[in-house]
């Protein structure tokens, strides 16, 4: 990371089945300090990775195979929030074509949101596992296992 900034190395998965032949291509993530080629999700890098993060354990195996690709050790600002793209290279354009626009924003930023509000929090899912159909219920979770799945989502 540029200008002595301080960093967080973070894991990001990407559903990318939106994109006509996203088999075929291959996409880059942007972070306005690096870039990263994406990996394609096997069903071995999926299982392995549900191991680690509480959102892709709670998706279903038909669900979890919408989460196409991944990147591994992002190196993301830890004091700023930041637009990442996601892009591909289309032969003979001038430029690439834009996929996705993440809006990535700090984990501790978001950690200190999600604690002063953790009643709201027990009575909604997280966006992203309510758009890929999954479920949870917060009730019976403690306070810092709730903010961790939040957190992986």
């Amino acid at each position: 990371m540029s200008y002595g900034q301080p960093t967080e190395i973070k894991t990001l998965h990407c559903g990318l089945s939106y994109v006509p032949d996203h088999a075929a291509k291959e996409f880059t993530l942007h972070t306005g300090d690096a870039s990263y080629v994406l990996k394609r999700h096997t069903e071995a890098t999926l299982a392995e990775h549900r191991q680690r993060n509480r959102a892709l354990a709670l998706l279903s195996g038909e669900q979890l195979r919408r989460i196409t690709h991944f990147a591994e050790e992002v190196a993301l600002p830890a004091d700023v929030a930041r637009f990442l793209r996601i892009t591909y290279e289309i032969k003979g354009a001038p430029l690439p074509d834009l996929v996705s626009l993440i809006t990535y924003i700090p984990a501790e930023a978001l950690a200190a949101n999600r604690r002063r509000n953790l009643a709201r929090l027990r009575r909604r899912q997280p966006a992203i596992l309510s758009h890929y159909g999954a479920t949870m219920s917060a009730e019976n979770l403690a306070d810092e296992d709730l903010l961790a799945l939040f957190a992986d989502a």
